[in-house]
């Protein structure tokens, strides 16, 4: 994977920088800029000018080290002199850090940029916790970096924090003969705790698939009647509809141990209305769009499953499921304490996830993030393209496509209008993949 280098304020051809090609160069021009995608990025180094428009460079640093602390090495490139930038600790903090005056030639600056990804690289060997391969076959997503060790002062990055990740990659180094995967030291914890969750949740659903009534809670033939038309106009085999029947009777057996959440569920599943319609159709589709990212593991497929089923259970009514996007227009007549609750209910819905037991890692993430959009233009926080997890952008391009073929014919002009509206308004950030996915999944209608 990438290192990252992010560059503020600096007015140096990239083109000329001649870096290699495993170095991600992010550009910035401004201290407010530079701020925003400081949330959503974490640089291995960063280079910043002092003076700014808007501020000036020592506000950059501060709020590097109060919010990601001393790892991140950061470089003065600026015509102010060092006594004017470095504060008498500006070294200590990390051995790394340097100035480097503005004055100097670009050469300088490429080399700096070398040197010290090289040294940040080698003083982070050894720092990591070994694992073997085979504990990584059960997730698609982790909470942490995970790296292969190349040799004893060589490590390379295959997995990125919080992104999707398919079995094929794990395969691929397990069949070169690669036994063990590492972890950073200090995200050890987080890992084992992750690890210790979702093992301890497949045995508690398991345990309760053996002692479960089947016919009070499984997904039956005539409950699917509401998807069947939209999964035979998708040329689904059958042996990945069983998987996905399995999987959401499995997820409503999971929602029934909250006895806060069982009666409202059972009682959407009786109404057999929009709203259950509507639910399962969306962890059928984001089941399927999994599948075609290979990201289909038995973890991935509940949570998405769990969070189709509750992502709506803080509205009270279909008129207001139905209401995708407060900024549209035909939303305007409503009042403000409808759009209010409208903008909460993913935060409610997410709290109230937290309220069964044994819940999935990433199910109230999916839940919280599903009406953010790739423009920004989202809620509740508006995030942005990279700042969505990419299994809750599979529930988003999902939930958006079931929306859009809701008492729809299928036709192939209406499908094309789809592909090409999709094409244009997620072709970006962690949506580019989910998105693929889809239109893989439409490939054959």
């Amino acid at each position: 994977m990438k290192m990252k280098v992010l560059l503020a304020g600096i007015a140096v051809d990239i083109n000329k920088l001649q870096l290699d090609p495993a170095i991600e160069v992010i550009r910035t021009s401004s201290v407010s800029e530079t701020l925003e995608v400081l949330q959503r990025n974490i640089p291995d180094v960063v280079i910043s000018e002092f003076v700014f428009k808007d501020g000036n460079g020592a506000v950059i640093f501060k709020s590097i080290q109060e919010k990601l602390g001393s790892e991140v090495v950061f470089v003065w490139y600026t015509s102010k002199s060092d006594e004017e930038v470095c504060d008498k600790d500006f070294y200590l903090l990390n051995p790394l850090n340097r100035y480097i005056p503005a004055s100097a030639p670009a050469e300088d600056l490429i080399e700096a940029i070398k040197d010290t990804l090289a040294k940040k690289e080698e003083k982070e060997i050894g720092k990591y916790v070994r694992v073997s391969i085979e504990r990584f076959k059960k997730f698609n997503s982790l909470p942490c970096d995970v790296f292969i060790k190349l040799s004893d002062n060589k490590v390379i990055k295959i997995i990125n924090k919080d992104e999707m990740y398919s079995q094929e990659i794990i395969e691929k180094y397990k069949g070169k003969g690669i036994k063990y995967l590492f972890v950073q030291e200090g995200d050890f914890a987080t890992f084992s705790s992750f690890v210790y969750t979702t093992l301890r949740s497949s045995v508690a659903v398991a345990r309760d698939d053996a002692k479960a009534n089947s016919e009070e809670i499984d997904v039956s033939e005539k409950d699917i009647a509401v998807v069947h038309d939209l999964i035979r106009h998708l040329n689904v085999e059958q042996s990945t509809v069983a998987v996905l029947n399995e999987v959401s009777t499995t997820s409503i057996r999971t929602i029934n141990k909250a006895p806060a959440l069982k009666d409202t569920v059972m009682s959407m599943m009786k109404e057999k209305g929009y709203l259950y319609g509507h639910c399962l159709m969306i962890s059928y589709i984001s089941g399927l769009i999994a599948n075609k990212m290979r990201c289909d593991s038995k973890t991935t497929l509940q949570q998405l499953s769990i969070a189709a089923i509750l992502h709506d259970i803080a509205l009270d009514s279909e008129e207001l499921a139905r209401v995708e996007d407060l900024n549209d227009e035909k939303n305007s007549p409503l009042d403000w304490k409808t759009k209010e609750k409208i903008k909460k209910h993913p935060i409610v819905a997410a709290n109230l996830a937290t309220k069964i037991k044994d819940l999935l890692p990433d199910v109230s993430s999916i839940i919280l993030s599903h009406h953010e959009r790739p423009d920004g233009r989202g809620f509740p926080r508006g995030l942005g393209p990279t700042a969505v997890l990419q299994i809750g952008c599979i529930f988003i391009v999902a939930e958006d496509f079931v929306n859009r073929v809701c008492c729809q014919e299928l036709n192939a002009e209406f499908l094309t209008k789809i592909k090409n509206d999709f094409s244009k308004k997620y072709g970006k950030g962690n949506f580019r993949a989910p998105l693929q996915g889809l239109l893989d999944v439409l490939a054959k209608v």
